[in-house]
């Protein structure tokens, strides 16, 4: 065909490439404006596909990993956190099936969220946590959003304000 025949069709391929160029670019932005949120978080995030899989992990999850020497990789992107807390076994066992329970029950629809305390010692200090979990979009199968805040300030308030009612109750029993 003749060049001025061609001329419309190169103009909209042009037009094309330039609107997926901005697309790419917009696509590029989004990504690490959001990965820029997860890091600025202090909590340990992880979001999960809908079968319970790690998609992504913050710095935090990632600085925690790596501060508390976990020397596997159970819980990296790539692997199946409900997998990890069904084979849970020993000390804090029962609150891992609990996760994978209400994990599950989320990924479901069958729960808007989930929230669980639960210790977390190492030989250095005691520490706890509250796990959350939301979807990470309405409907099923769209994944959740896995977040634990150290809570052990807190929880160290509350057993320290519970130690002296007792020892207060003790002392009036006394007194009796």
């Amino acid at each position: 065909p003749p060049r001025s025949t061609l001329f419309p069709y190169t103009t909209l391929f042009r037009s094309a490439e330039q609107d997926l160029r901005a697309s790419e670019i917009a696509q590029t932005l989004a990504a690490q404006t959001q990965t820029a949120i997860l890091n600025a978080l202090p909590a340990h995030i992880a979001m999960l596909d809908w079968q319970g899989v790690i998609v992504a992990v913050n710095e935090s999850w990632r600085h925690f990993a790596s501060a508390n020497s976990l020397q596997s990789n159970d819980l990296s992107v790539g692997n199946n956190y409900l997998a990890v807390c069904d084979a849970a076994s020993g000390e804090s066992s029962d609150e891992s099936h609990q996760v994978a329970i209400g994990l599950r029950e989320v990924l479901a629809g069958i729960r808007s969220s989930f929230t669980l305390e639960y210790p977390c010692y190492s030989p250095q200090e005691q520490r706890w946590y509250r796990l959350m979990a939301t979807p990470l979009a309405s409907g099923v199968n769209a994944g959740i959003v896995v977040m634990h805040v150290d809570v052990t300030k807190r929880k160290a308030a509350e057993l320290a304000i519970n130690a002296i009612n007792s020892e207060l109750e003790r002392s009036n029993a006394d007194l009796e």
